[in-house]
């Protein structure tokens, strides 16, 4: 529900507006001291013609006085039309019938019909609280009213003296054209601007037809500025073109006739624009078709197919990992003196050690072999730990079965040997036991023997892998240069589209090959489809952020933004990132003091180098693909806010179903239906098609 004006003096002023009809016209009743009217004039119009809808509330001095806040109304729905809402007066009106006097505060909207037929205009209804006493605690008691339904009757302009070129223009027009200030050279597109302006629905202004023999004409953004200050509404509506031109000498851009339907005279009238002297100096961006050297111009193709720009160096793991990588020598540097390491000596060693000893120790001999048998046979069983599965592992192992026989008979001897009563000589069971041991290694599967060849196997798959790999890389890289040449073929043979449906599945394929996705653009634009254009150029040069050919030609879409602090900055990412990390090596390499200083400068290149190749990244970034006002809800029922214009880029905010929120580079924001957009980022998975 919309709120009513304040019962005070309205600020907000209308310079010269007469007294609107509801005031006067609206039939009111003086036992009433609330009146509720609405009207709408005129009653019969044309199509794209104007139509004023007026709300009037009729209040007395009494129920002013009463009321402790304003009523509230609600405004029909009018379907078939575009609305605009209109400012407030600039002035309370009165009303004296019957000896009554009211105080009239009015509600006004425009309302421009877009079909032919007759708009049935629901009832508006006021809503209101009157208190039951003068206490300001007193209850306050519900009232409402409704007015009255309206009909608005809609016709077309007449059949009757309309011109040929008529688009659908109505209102009161004048229609102008200039173009900018930069050099006029052969190949070296400039901007057209066609602005019309005057009275009636300038957001539904047709665009003018413009035909220039001696250059090529692309179609580029509208803009639309909407005066909605008056009771009349009024604005203007520019059309841009980017015209390239292919003869130099001295030019004429024609004059343009803009033929409309003046309502008020109910006449067809032309306006008609001033010729424009263009002088175009020579230039060699132009290139003709084998067949017609007058036929349609186009821009450059990059001629070769060179091999897919590199990740950035942030972006790569092995960067990272030098950044790691080279502290670790100065840190070690810090602990040289430390002690050595303490060499373990092996079961195999302690058992051969003790059958020379003198007087052996029992139970370091009982350890050592049970630890050289397990050890030997691992492979096999974890441990041998188990006694009744120890034959088993042995003869698993390739152990006969008397010598694993000998091995459990040896473990029994060296358990009675350390818990029984038996006394036997010691050295003589640690010298059975490393002949046993050595008998056991004989005749096990030698494990060890097996590793290289396990190795060698696996070296060879490894090295067809690699082979194999190398060979489809190789026959990709042939492909794909072959369809890049065909794909140029076509191009100067005049196919354009088809050139372009080539580079851009080409440019799928090898999602960081400049050079494809700069020709997909330049055969995007040369088809008129700016926003395909904006994406394959964007791309081209977010890979190859020096590229001066893609920025050039990105300065001529809507909404780039050039420079440092642009939509991609010209910085080489991989020279800021390869210095801070020489930097980096030299302040933890250096002797001398603590390498605060170094540290920071490279810290500092770093960051620029980062913050460099995020915007070059495009992510969440996205491109219009359609013409399209912004809404404040993701849904086809959010009000309309901010036209965004094809091929203009913004970032998206946040996603909500088929929806995305998204912010222009001029801050204008709201909802837009994804299906309107198109990313700018990379690629991340390669199509196949």
């Amino acid at each position: 529900m919309l709120g009513v004006f304040g019962l005070a003096t309205v600020a907000h002023a209308q310079a010269g507006r007469a007294t609107p009809e509801i005031v006067a016209e609206a039939t009111v009743d003086p036992t009433r001291e609330i009146n509720f009217a609405s009207g709408i004039w005129p009653r019969r119009v044309y199509t794209g013609q104007q139509a004023t809808y007026e709300i009037g509330i009729f209040l007395s001095e009494s129920m002013r006085s009463r009321l402790r806040s304003n009523p509230q109304f609600v405004p029909p729905d009018v379907r078939s039309v575009i609305a605009y809402d209109l400012p407030l007066p600039g002035r309370l009106f009165s009303r004296t019938q019957g000896g009554q006097a009211w105080d009239v505060h009015v509600y006004s909207r425009a309302l421009f019909p877009v079909a032919p037929g007759l708009i049935e205009i629901a009832p508006a209804r006021l809503n209101w609280l009157v208190p039951l006493s003068n206490s300001i605690f007193a209850r306050e008691e519900a009232h409402s009213a409704t007015s009255s339904s309206h009909r608005l009757q809609v016709v077309p302009p007449p059949a009757e003296g309309r011109p040929a070129d008529f688009t659908g223009a109505v209102g009161q027009l004048q229609v102008a054209a200039r173009t900018d200030a930069s050099p006029k050279r052969v190949g070296d597109p400039f901007v057209l601007t066609v602005t019309v302006q005057g009275v009636g629905n300038v957001g539904l202004f047709p665009r003018p037809e413009v035909a220039i023999p001696w250059a090529h004409v692309v179609t580029g953004p509208e803009r639309v500025r909407v005066d909605s200050s008056s009771a009349i509404i009024r604005g203007d509506k520019a059309f841009e073109w980017v015209v390239t031109p292919r003869q130099q000498g001295r030019h004429d851009v024609p004059a343009l006739r803009y033929p409309y339907f003046n309502p008020y005279t109910e006449q067809y009238e032309v306006s008609v624009t001033n010729t424009l002297p263009i002088s175009v100096a020579g230039g060699g961006l132009v290139a003709a078709t084998p067949e017609d050297s007058a036929a349609t111009p186009r821009y450059q193709l990059r001629r070769s197919l060179r091999g897919d720009v590199g990740i950035p160096w942030p972006a790569s793991a092995w960067y990272w990992l030098g950044v790691l990588g080279i502290p670790l020598p100065a840190l070690a540097a810090r602990w040289r003196r430390r002690p050595a390491r303490v060499r373990t000596v092996s079961s195999v060693e302690r058992l051969t050690r003790w059958a020379s000893a003198a007087v052996p120790d029992p139970v370091e001999v009982r350890r050592a072999f049970r630890e050289a048998i397990g050890a030997r046979v691992v492979t096999f069983a974890p441990s041998l730990t188990n006694r009744r599965t120890m034959e088993k592992v042995l003869r698993r192992a390739g152990v006969t079965a008397s010598t694993a026989r000998d091995v459990v008979a040896m473990v029994d001897e060296m358990d009675a040997a350390l818990y029984g009563e038996q006394r036997l000589r010691q050295g003589d069971l640690a010298q059975r036991a490393l002949a046993l041991y050595g008998q056991v290694d004989a005749e096990a599967i030698p494990v060890a023997g097996a590793a290289p060849s396990a190795r060698r196997r696996g070296a060879a798959a490894t090295g067809v892998m690699l082979l194999a790999a190398a060979a489809l890389h190789a026959a990709a890289t042939d492909r794909d240069a072959t369809a890049f040449r065909n794909a140029l073929q076509t191009w100067d043979a005049g196919d354009v589209a088809d050139a372009r449906s080539a580079f851009e599945q080409l440019a799928r394929r090898r999602p960081r090959a400049a050079d494809a996705w700069m020709n997909a653009g330049t055969t995007a634009w040369a088809l008129g489809d700016t926003a395909q254009a904006v994406v394959g150029w964007q791309r081209a040069l977010r890979l190859e952020p020096m590229a001066d050919d893609a920025r050039a030609r990105l300065i001529l879409t809507p909404s780039f933004r050039d420079g440092i602090l642009g939509d991609i900055p010209a910085i080489p990412v991989n020279l800021l990132a390869g210095v801070a990390l020489a930097v980096w090596a030299f302040a933890w390499w250096r002797r001398g003091p603590a390498p605060g200083r170094w540290l920071a400068t490279s810290f500092l290149l770093g960051g620029v180098a980062l913050l460099a190749n995020e915007r070059h990244a495009g992510r969440r970034q996205v491109v219009i693909v359609g013409d399209e006002s912004l809404r404040d809800l993701p849904a086809m029922s959010g009000t309309p806010g901010a036209r965004v214009t094809v091929g203009e880029t913004g970032r998206v905010l946040v996603g909500q179903g088929n929806w995305s929120r998204v912010r222009m580079a001029d801050g204008r924001e709201g909802w837009i239906d994804a299906s309107r957009t198109a990313e700018l980022e990379l690629p991340r998975v390669i199509a196949t098609n």
